[in-house]
């Protein structure tokens, strides 16, 4: 985790060889424990927890006392600040989502009539939108009601037009400073959000303008 990191293997017990169990165990606690719950994430969370625990400790990896300060608390203190964003941004998806943004978009973009454009038109009007606002999958539930039916009353493709709708969501998942890729790669590498995205901005450039133009193509093909 960088040269921040407070706490790894060698200081918990340096004589203990690391076994790939201690990974995928606590792992398939998590989906199975979820899934039994009927997809109830925070049961499969406190399933997993509890299986490290006994994992861990039964190994001499840790101490009880270890894993509740050192590990769990440690853990939960590294996503508080996470949890905050993730927090205001759903505040912004929110309020945008009231003021009716989606719909107002697109009913700009159902101006251009042509068939031909209108899926390389959503792509791009949309993944702008998705770089400011990070609507991520609020998005979809927004605009695939409108986006059908315009889709179908110009003639355009509509399994085109949803992808391309849906790839805007993608590439905004990545390209927006505080979309929760965004947000999640910043806590998972110890950097904060501008640094996170900003590294990799050159590739998604890269990755809109080839979808831009794959879309038109397409757009004329299809």
């Amino acid at each position: 985790m960088g040269d921040d990191a407070e706490i790894d293997f060698e200081d918990l017990n340096p004589n203990l060889k690391p076994r790939m169990i201690n990974f995928f165990l606590p792992v398939i606690a998590l989906v199975g424990g979820a899934a039994i719950s009927g997809l109830d994430i925070m049961v499969g969370i406190i399933f997993a927890l509890v299986v490290s625990f006994f994992l861990y400790v039964l190994q001499g990896i840790c101490t009880p006392k270890q894993f509740i300060n050192e590990i769990l608390l440690e853990g939960f203190k590294d996503m508080t600040m996470l949890t905050v964003l993730f927090g205001v941004s759903l505040v912004l998806v929110g309020q945008l989502d009231a003021m009716g943004f989606a719909p107002f978009i697109v009913g700009i973009t159902s101006k251009v009539l042509s068939p031909h454009l209108l899926p390389f038109v959503v792509f791009v009007v949309f993944m702008f939108t998705e770089f400011l606002v990070s609507f991520n999958w609020a998005l979809y539930m927004m605009a695939l009601p409108i986006v059908v039916p315009l889709a179908a009353s110009t003639g355009a493709d509509p399994y085109l037009t949803i992808a391309a709708l849906i790839c805007s969501g993608v590439w905004g998942s990545q390209g927006c400073l505080y979309s929760d890729g965004a947000l999640v790669a910043a806590a998972a590498t110890k950097t904060d959000a501008y640094e996170a995205s900003t590294a990799s901005i050159q590739y998604t450039v890269i990755a809109a303008i080839l979808s831009a133009v794959a879309f038109l193509i397409a757009g004329f093909i299809i």
